[in-house]
């Protein structure tokens, strides 16, 4: 799939206070990790998304079907002062 997200930008997105990850899969279009709720989100490849879940600010939703199955990440308040990099 081309024009997945790199690294640096789905981190950036999830900064947003409604952003989250969200892994999907219907069964017809294809499914797999997608940044929602800003814009600047979009398609996240599964190795991104691993790097994602491991961000030691970013949190799993508790919301899967079956215990310890998250289906969306959101990160945490970020403590840089605004504009730091």
């Amino acid at each position: 799939m081309t024009g997945s997200l790199k690294y640096d930008a789905a981190i950036e997105a999830l900064r947003k206070p409604d952003a989250r990850l969200v892994r999907l899969n219907n069964g017809r279009a294809p499914g797999g990790y997608f940044v929602t709720g800003v814009r600047g989100g979009g398609h996240v490849d599964d190795a991104v998304a691993a790097k994602i879940m491991k961000h030691p600010l970013v949190r799993g939703g508790k919301d899967g079907l079956f215990p310890g199955h998250d289906q969306t990440w959101r990160m945490l308040v970020d403590p840089r002062p605004e504009g730091d990099s």
